[in-house]
């Protein structure tokens, strides 16, 4: 089994940073946050007011991000929230690249933004070192506006044999997740990792949000609530055992959450 390096906390704690109107960055410049819309949903950081450079970061981490499309054409289920961090230097180039949270479990998605981040060049450069964090979150909601953030694990980050059943599960009580949260904002998304812990007869007998962004979502006080006392099928472990995940969830508009009570 792999063992994750994901860390909900610190990969949650940086996508809430990132929807913050101004924070502090390197060299005490202010940093504004930048949503980037398409197959994958970017939360990143770049200096205020420097138009030129945050045209260049834009391009450069959509090139980037088709780390993900060779990790489907690898794998179609690959999807992942990994952090990143980097600093561009006043020469143009990146140093200092490191991937410090990961919970996609695929060594080869993570080695090619790794890799490409620090080929990355930037020319005209900032005028002084230039410290960012980024998350990546490679996953597609689709119509069904759910996706999971890489693979089931277990307490230790490992991924069990049977975590593709708790996947499925989890995905098909989203719908349920709506009805709990009621009408909310089209479009809007909350990423969640929640805990649940199954009987040896597949009843989720507890469970608990671990971190969620928004934390005021309405998602994240309903994430467990649909869940408690529903026998997940084909699961029956020798123990009560929690299992983890982090998803994606988005909001629907409220005729198609009424239709589907």
């Amino acid at each position: 089994m792999l063992r994750l390096t994901a860390s909900p906390r610190r990969l949650l704690a940086l996508l809430a940073l990132t929807l913050a109107p101004l924070v502090g960055c390197g060299g005490g410049a202010p940093i504004r946050p930048v949503v980037m819309q398409g197959n994958t949903q970017e939360l990143l950081h770049v200096a205020a007011g420097d138009a030129a450079l945050a045209r260049q970061l834009d391009g450069h981490l959509a090139r980037v991000a088709t780390c993900w499309d060779e990790a489907r054409a690898r794998e179609a289920t690959a999807s992942g929230l990994l952090e990143a961090r980097f600093t561009i230097e006043p020469d143009g180039h990146v140093s200092g690249t490191s991937i410090d949270g990961d919970t996609s479990g695929d060594p080869s998605l993570t080695a090619c933004v790794s890799t490409r981040l620090a080929a990355l060049y930037f020319d005209p450069a900032p005028s002084e070192a230039v410290h960012l964090s980024h998350a990546f979150v490679f996953c597609s909601p689709g119509d069904e506006g759910f996706c999971g953030l890489g693979p089931v694990v277990d307490a230790e980050g490992r991924a069990p044999a049977d975590g593709h059943v708790v996947a499925a599960f989890l995905h098909d009580q989203s719908r349920e997740m709506r009805h709990c949260a009621g009408p909310t904002q089209e479009g809007s998304s909350t990423i969640v990792s929640v805990e649940v812990t199954v009987n040896p007869d597949g009843r989720v007998m507890s469970g608990r949000v671990r971190d969620a962004t928004p934390r005021a979502s309405a998602f994240a006080a309903c994430a467990i609530r649909p869940l408690l006392g529903a026998r997940i099928e084909s699961l029956s472990p020798a123990e009560p055992r929690p299992y983890r995940h982090t998803f994606l969830i988005e909001a629907r508009p409220e005729g198609m959450v009424q239709a589907r009570r």
